[in-house]
């Protein structure tokens, strides 16, 4: 054989090689970047950067759960039989305003018949750049529309290793699929409460003695402000028959001792910042906004937590009760005397009681 035909069937046979790989890559499809998914495959996908985005773009839903780490103890099934709707939950670890808000509108975009979305405010990342990315490293080529660039996930080693190979073979053996994000109550627990308790994972920070700074101030309510508008009210007003269920979740007294170690004035710059961006909400007439922050048994209870902020997936599920039932709702009438009710708390609870050996 001369090396001229060498070099030919050489190149034909890498060419069938690469064919055959992108062809199963796009067939099955482990992270729903181009179809559904197909009956018969047990999708074993657990990377939610890649999944949300697909089941965002090609889920069977109607209603949508996203938001950070807040919302990964809801359960998509249980907001189902809640609210009579088809619920998938999407969450986005770390994460501040901005991608939640892209990933809201890459659903809107693609679910014409999306109705209700129930969403995170994470006070957390109040002040924050309205356009900040948060830690992930995300894969742009799925979340992006530029179909050049999907090389990337079609000839990613990852991929196929550690996604289509093992739908593959679960799809053969009758493994149930793990792709949809749905644990029940109990794994969701355990993995949350797994370990030392919420005290013994804080450290606390050293008291300081300096006054809020009114010019900083300024420039955090600048920040809710454009997170609020950018990043939330914006997005509701383009689409005004999706019904928006918004809530600031329930942080431990720990994260608020945190706020009150940073010197006087603190807690009430948060409170305030969390006054404006109610003010901002409640102009929107498809919002309905919960708080949960005057839920002072709750919060003062370190057995419900597993750090300063992350809850039992309970509180997730006593959350989504709440808003079936109207409970811990923020309105135009009754937000004042919410501020005050948790103003009053938090600038007189005793912190250093939580540390008695302190």
């Amino acid at each position: 054989m001369n090396s001229r035909k060498w070099v030919i069937r050489l190149c034909a046979a890498w060419a069938a090689v690469l064919t055959a790989i992108a062809v199963t890559v796009i067939v099955i499809d482990p992270y729903w970047h181009y179809h559904k998914p197909l009956e018969g495959l047990n999708y074993q996908g657990k990377n939610e950067l890649y999944n949300n985005n697909g089941m965002l773009r090609h889920g069977d839903y109607n209603a949508l759960i996203i938001g950070t780490s807040m919302t990964s103890g809801f359960s998509a099934g249980e907001a189902s039989d809640l609210f009579g709707e088809n619920f998938i939950r999407t969450t986005f670890l770390g994460e501040g305003f901005y991608i939640l808000n892209e990933n809201t509108k890459t659903a809107l975009k693609h679910r014409k018949d999306l109705c209700h979305i129930i969403r995170s405010i994470d006070t957390l990342w109040f002040v924050t750049d309205a356009h900040w990315l948060g830690g992930n490293d995300y894969p742009g080529y799925l979340y992006d529309e530029n179909p050049f660039n999907d090389v990337r996930y079609i000839y990613n080693l990852d991929v196929f290793r550690e996604a289509v190979i093992p739908t593959i073979w679960a799809s053969l053996t009758g493994q149930e699929g793990t792709a949809d994000g749905e644990e029940s109550a109990d794994e969701r627990a355990d993995q949350y409460l797994k370990g030392s308790g919420a005290l013994d994972r804080y450290e606390r920070p050293e008291k300081n003695t300096d006054p809020a700074d009114p010019a900083e101030t300024e420039e955090w309510l600048s920040y809710v402000r454009d997170n609020i508008t950018l990043n939330l009210t914006d997005t509701a007003e383009q689409y005004p028959n999706t019904e928006f269920d918004l809530f600031f979740p329930p942080y431990s007294i720990l994260w608020w001792d945190t706020i009150n170690q940073g010197g006087p004035g603190h807690i009430d710059r948060r409170i305030d910042m969390e006054q404006y961006a109610v003010e901002l909400l409640l102009q929107c007439p498809n919002v309905r906004l919960y708080s949960f922050n005057d839920e002072f048994d709750l919060i003062t209870d370190l057995d419900n937590y597993a750090d300063d902020i992350h809850y039992h997936p309970n509180i997730n599920s006593y959350i989504l009760k709440c808003m079936k039932e109207g409970c811990h709702r923020i309105t135009a009438d009754n937000y004042r005397k919410y501020i005050a009710r948790i103003r009053e708390f938090y600038t007189s609870y005793d912190y250093d009681s939580l540390f008695p050996e302190g």
